[in-house]
């Protein structure tokens, strides 16, 4: 598979879960956004480094433009910031594993999403974000 798809990285200060990134991907085939928080607000950098994502509920598609505060007593309460927008190419895409390639200033290179764990709900799963080496 290979197909180019819309995704952005957004730095979210949320007032209850701390400072951290999202990263939304568009489904290759539906109209949704798959979503993640990325503790930390850590991207990989160097091959084979690592990070937790923890995958959220799927998000509208005009997240994609969103930039701004939530407001008190919805969930995500904070501000919210574009740290990168564009498009990225999706590599393979399955249940457990999501590889793509994107060009930018945080996020450069291709990186695999790897599910590794189930969590209480069906929306939040564990997955570990890693930087690949780059292979054009």
């Amino acid at each position: 598979m290979s197909l180019i798809v819309p995704f952005i990285l957004q730095k979210h200060e949320a007032i209850k879960a701390g400072t951290h990134y999202d990263l939304r991907i568009r489904y290759p085939h539906k109209n949704k956004l798959a979503s993640w928080a990325i503790p930390k607000a850590r991207i990989p950098k160097s091959s084979n480094d690592r990070t937790l994502a923890i995958q959220t509920q799927d998000h509208d598609i005009s997240w994609l433009k969103f930039s701004g505060e939530i407001p008190e007593g919805s969930y995500g309460h904070g501000f919210v910031h574009i740290i990168q927008k564009g498009e990225c190419e999706i590599i393979q895409w399955t249940d457990k594993v999501i590889s793509f390639d994107v060009k930018g200033q945080y996020m450069d290179g291709r990186f695999h999403l790897i599910r590794i764990r189930e969590k209480l709900n069906k929306f939040q799963k564990e997955w570990l974000l890693i930087r690949a080496r780059y292979e054009s």
